[in-house]
Order: structure tokens, then sequence, then C-alpha cells
């Protein structure tokens, strides 16, 4: 996996506010759930990940915020 999608994490959950989990080990985050989602779309990221907000599963994938 590329470097790219790891983020800093602390005591396993992601420091951005809106994450997802890559894998066990590796998060990806952004600022934004807009942002987030412009990234999981651009690097071709399974979008049915469900989605964290401040490091919390929120029962909501990254699929919900999609608009066409």
């Amino acid at each position: 996996m590329s470097a790219f999608y790891r983020d800093t994490a602390v005591y396993g959950k992601s420091v951005h506010e809106y994450s997802i989990k890559v894998n066990d080990e590796q998060w990806l985050g952004a600022s934004t759930v807009e942002k987030l989602v412009d990234i999981v779309l651009s690097e071709g990221i399974c979008p049915s990940a469900m989605l964290y907000i401040d490091g919390q599963p929120s029962n909501e994938c990254i699929t919900d915020f999609i608009v066409e």
C-alpha cells in the first residue's frame, strides 16, 4: 500500500476529524468529509468503507456522501 494512505494515528485513531480505515493499521483522513470523498474517489479506494468521525464509527459509509 502506498505511503499516501498513511495517516497519523494516536492510540489507534486518526487525528483527522473525518477518516476511514484502509486496513487494520492504516487510516486515511481529511479535515472535511467532502475532501475525504474526493480523495477516495480520485485514488480508486472502495467507497463502501465506514466513515469515522473524531475517531468513532459513524454507522455511515463514504457512499452516503457521494453526490451525483
